[in-house]
């Protein structure tokens, strides 16, 4: 494990600096959110300046998503370096490559302004949410407590994460990762996935071998897996119910 020092404690220096960004900017919208329309008198020049107001706080959200991309893509490309230098790291890499692929398009879309390039970065987003599936379909998720979670299929299948009125897919489950006031959902819990700072998040497993972390954070114990946000699993299984 002594490989991966140096490797996280470059990527929690990064990540400090992206929770700091994150924190001003959730500071600053809550302020402009709470700051009174003074000096419009018509209904029309109050609609405007609400309409401007909203319109300032999109932008920022998107540039704010753009950053966690960037900082994501910077992580898992040293990531990937490293898991390909070992042989025993190989299905890690090939996690890391399409996570890559991925979030690229995603970035893509975000900021991209020609058609071509556009319709490119969609190809490539749908592309990379089939290969994601692929590489996770059928795995498990358990929490460090050795509790099942439920596995990672489409919505259809009642044992899914994404099943949402099954055991593990519910809002209402104590055994889901999706209830948010359970140990397996809840913000500020060790065992959740929903916590950054969550040292034994759960651990997605694939024929009794754990292939990924799955966390909102980055970084953790497990220099040697890839980690993956609920979310982003999540989306990869948008609108697919008979894959």
């Amino acid at each position: 494990m002594n490989r991966h020092c140096y490797f996280n404690e470059v990527m929690s220096l990064r990540l400090r600096g992206l929770q700091m960004h994150n924190a001003i900017l959730i500071m600053m919208l809550l302020i402009l959110s709470l700051v009174p329309i003074y000096g419009q008198d018509s209904y029309e020049d109050k609609k405007a300046a609400i309409e401007e107001r909203i319109a300032s706080i999109d932008s920022a959200l998107v540039e704010n998503r753009k950053s966690q991309l960037s900082i994501r893509l910077s992580i898992l490309n040293d990531q990937l370096s490293m898991y390909e230098k070992y042989t025993s790291l190989r299905l890690s890499a090939e996690i890391a490559q399409a996570l890559i692929n991925f979030e690229k398009s995603q970035e893509i879309l975000l900021s991209a302004d020609d058609p071509n390039e556009i319709e490119e970065a969609a190809l490539n987003y749908a592309n990379s949410k089939k290969v994601l599936r692929g590489l996770f379909e059928g795995a498990s998720i358990c929490a460090q407590d050795s509790a099942f979670l439920g596995i990672i299929a489409p919505p259809s299948d009642s044992q899914s994460i994404f099943c949402s009125w099954g055991e593990y897919g519910a809002t209402y489950s104590s055994k889901s990762i999706w209830y948010t006031l359970g140990s397996y959902g809840g913000f500020f819990s060790n065992l959740s996935p929903f916590w950054e700072f969550a040292s034994t998040p759960p651990i997605i497993m694939m024929n009794d071998k754990p292939i990924a972390r799955l966390s909102v954070g980055m970084m953790g114990n497990h220099g040697e897996l890839v980690t993956i946000a609920p979310e982003t699993l999540k989306s990869i299984y948008e609108g697919v119910y008979t894959d």
